[in-house]
Formats: C-alpha cells, sequence, structure tokens
C-alpha cells in the first residue's frame, strides 16, 4: 500500500470518525429536504465518508456526484463498495477551482472544512456559484479560531508557543466566510456555529493519542514552522499521561443562490434566530449528544 494511502487511511479513521461524522446529522439538517431529481455535490470528497450519509438519505431520481483531488484519499473512496459501486454516485477527481460541470446544475453543494486549506480560496466560491443552480444552496463547514480546554493549556505549560498559537488561531473567522459569500449571485445565507469538545485520550510517553499524533500535530507543527511534516511519531515535548480536552467551534453556512444568477440581488435583511445551545460532542462515532443554535451573525 503506498504512504500516501496510508495516511489517507489514518485521516478517514481519526479525523472523519472522530470529528466529521458525529457531525453529520447536523450538517445536513440545516438543508430542506431532498427532493426527486435532484444534483448533490460532496466536493473535497477525501474518503467518501460524506457521500457514505448522503446516499441513503437522497432520492431514488437524484445523482450524487463526489469530487477530489487528491488521488490517495480517492484509492480510500474506492475500497467502500457501498459508494464506489452504487449506480447514482459518480466520482471525478478534479480541482475544487476547476470543476468540470456546466453551469447551473447542481441543486446542493456540501463542502467539510478541508476547502478553507486551498488556496486562492476565492476561486472555489467562484467555481462552486458558477455550477450553483438558480436557488441552490451551498454548505460549507469551516473551523473558527480559538480554543479552550487543557490541550490548549498543556502545549502552554511546556512552552510549545509555536503549536499553541497554530492551535487557537487555525480556521476562518466569521468575517472572512462573509466576504467569501458576499457576491450578488447568492441572495441570503445564514450561519451555524457549532461548539465541539473532543477528547484526546493519552497513553505512556511518546505515544500519544494517534489523532494528535498522526492529524492534529503534524499540522500545526508544519504550519507553525513552515515545513510540511507527516509524522509527529518523534514529537520532542511530553504532554502527560492525562486525557486533554480540545474545545473549538465549527461553523456551517448556507448559501442560497439567488433566483436570477445573473442579475444583481437585493440581499434580504439580516436577522438574528437564536436557540438554545448546549452542546458537547465527545469523540464517540455518531453521537446524539451535538446541538446546535441557528445564529446569522452578519454585521
Amino acid at each position: 500500500m503506498y504512504e500516501a494511502e496510508k495516511r489517507a487511511r489514518r485521516y478517514e479513521r481519526l479525523y472523519g470518525e472522530r470529528i466529521l461524522r458525529p457531525m453529520l446529522p447536523h450538517i445536513l439538517g440545516v438543508l430542506p429536504p431532498f427532493t426527486d431529481e435532484q444534483v448533490i455535490l460532496d466536493v473535497e470528497c477525501g474518503s467518501g465518508i460524506v457521500s457514505q450519509e448522503l446516499l441513503p438519505t437522497i432520492s431514488q431520481s437524484s445523482v450524487l456526484i463526489a469530487t477530489e483531488q487528491d488521488r490517495a484519499a480517492l484509492r480510500v473512496f474506492h475500497h467502500h463498495p457501498e459508494i464506489d459501486n452504487h449506480p447514482r454516485c459518480f466520482v471525478r477527481q478534479e480541482s475544487p477551482t476547476h470543476i468540470g460541470l456546466a453551469a447551473n446544475v447542481v441543486d446542493i453543494t456540501i463542502g467539510h472544512w478541508r476547502w478553507q486549506y486551498i488556496t486562492p480560496q476565492k476561486d472555489i466560491i467562484s467555481e462552486l456559484v458558477r455550477i450553483a443552480k438558480p436557488q441552490g444552496k451551498i454548505v460549507l463547514t469551516f473551523l473558527l479560531p480559538g480554543c479552550e480546554g487543557s490541550l490548549y493549556d498543556a502545549f502552554i505549560n511546556i512552552k510549545a508557543i509555536h503549536i499553541a498559537d497554530m492551535l487557537r488561531h487555525d480556521g476562518i473567522a466569521s468575517q472572512v466566510i462573509y466576504e467569501l459569500l458576499d457576491r450578488p449571485e447568492i441572495s441570503h445565507f445564514d450561519l451555524h456555529p457549532i461548539p465541539v469538545s473532543l477528547e484526546i485520550g493519552q497513553n505512556s510517553r511518546p505515544m500519544m493519542d494517534r489523532l494528535l499524533l498522526d492529524f492534529l500535530l503534524p499540522r500545526w507543527m508544519g504550519l507553525a514552522n513552515g515545513e510540511e511534516i507527516t509524522s509527529a511519531d518523534c514529537a520532542p515535548f511530553d504532554l502527560g499521561n492525562e486525557s486533554l480536552f480540545w474545545n473549538f467551534k465549527v461553523g456551517i453556512a448556507v448559501a442560497t443562490i439567488a433566483q436570477e444568477k445573473n442579475e444583481d440581488v437585493v440581499r434580504e435583511p439580516d436577522t438574528t434566530t437564536e436557540t438554545q445551545e448546549s452542546a458537547t460532542l465527545i469523540s464517540a462515532p455518531h453521537s446524539n449528544d451535538l446541538e446546535f443554535k441557528i445564529h446569522d451573525e452578519k454585521k
């Protein structure tokens, strides 16, 4: 097995199963019910976790298109026969900035937060808007900056300031999302912030939790040091043996395409609707403990 494919499998097992999959019911919950003869796009599909959840919920007359630019991730995708061999699922290796679909064909696009690390982000949004139907939906999740919890404190205590800063400042601010989606083709959008608490279990040093080692630390260490790091197995620090908590927020932006995409439109007035927020997502797959408030934060 190629090393890149092994990393893609670890990414699926750690990030996908422990963070993304428990959030999916709430991502899908912000959408209207699926109808007949729709085209659904899973952009930057990775190993196919979103597609696995989408296929059983869409109409028999609808189709799902999954696009991904990373070849190793697609190889893992093709190991899931329930989606790879599905007659209504079509998989394409494409960049999110150059999707080989005609304009005005996609009813709903869903992209989880990997898209936010691909530049230029404005080109991604432009492409998703181009292929969206009038009155279609674009749903993008993104990691919000800021964090609390014992994981952040543990990095501060051992003076790994550069990693602690990356942990706190990683992600896209709400204002950036509004700027990216502030386009005449989009008539309205809402922001749904979801608070998340992830437990990272500790074993004896030097082997820490695999999520910490194989997914989170390499990215933060690479960003902090200006270089790509693919493994943190030899991380030069000791965070102790106690379980750590990472408390952060994920935003879900839901953009509605205008009735007439080629004309300037008047945006709906800003509104704020709040529901009860009481939510914690622990790292168990298919957690039902996560709730969210709908809060349009546009200023």
